[in-house]
């Protein structure tokens, strides 16, 4: 078993802020308003030490978006929304003002790339950090999944455990108004092994 030092998930926690606020840059250009995207807490621990804190499966409560990174670095990404909250999302960037109850398939797609602007960013602050190259796979939406499960069947698709898991709040505020999700990360056996290590000789301190 790995600890993690304080510097050390520090380190990580900047590297995810860089790539958190290059996404709401990109959000803010296709809104044409200010858009504010904060992670003020992360959380790094072994999946098995984490998973309470995704709390217990709640049926088709969560909307998630997950994105799959092969590289150098591998695992899971997904950003996960109670379902109120995505609809919020997806209405406020889409401009729809109708109150509706459940995603349609034009506020899913929203709803899709918000993720894939968000994942990106982060996955691609990741690389950039530890000089790490990374394809990732097209993003896909689950409506009705909790995400610990989304993060399970992972691990029964790939050879390797997904050992480590990032999760991080996400606090999005456009228009005055506020939602809130959780960005989580699932690397793969090793890979958090790879990024410290990586950090640590191109002299970032941790």
């Amino acid at each position: 078993m790995m600890h993690l030092s304080a510097d050390q998930i520090d380190t990580l926690t900047e590297t995810v802020n860089i790539g958190v606020g290059r996404a709401a840059s990109s959000l803010s250009r296709i809104v044409h308003e200010r858009v504010e995207l904060m992670v003020p807490s992360i959380h790094i621990g072994e999946l098995s030490e984490m998973s309470s804190l995704l709390g217990e499966p709640q049926g088709n409560s969560n909307t998630t978006i997950v994105q799959d990174f092969e590289g150098d670095v591998s695992g899971r990404a997904l950003l996960a929304f109670p379902s109120a909250s995505g609809i919020s999302l997806a209405q406020i960037i889409s401009g729809v003002d109708e109150t509706v109850n459940e995603l349609d398939v034009d506020l899913g797609g929203i709803l899709e790339e918000i993720g894939n602007i968000v994942l990106n960013a982060v996955l691609g602050s990741i690389g950039n950090m530890t000089n790490s190259g990374m394809v990732y796979s097209v993003p896909e939406f689950y409506p009705s999944i909790p995400p610990l499960q989304l993060i399970q069947n992972r691990r029964t698709n790939v050879e390797d455990d997904c050992d480590y898991l990032l999760l991080a709040d996400a606090q999005f505020r456009i228009s005055n108004r506020d939602v809130t999700g959780s960005l989580l990360i699932a690397f793969d056996t090793g890979a958090i092994e790879m990024i410290l290590s990586t950090l640590q000789l191109s002299g970032v301190r941790i």
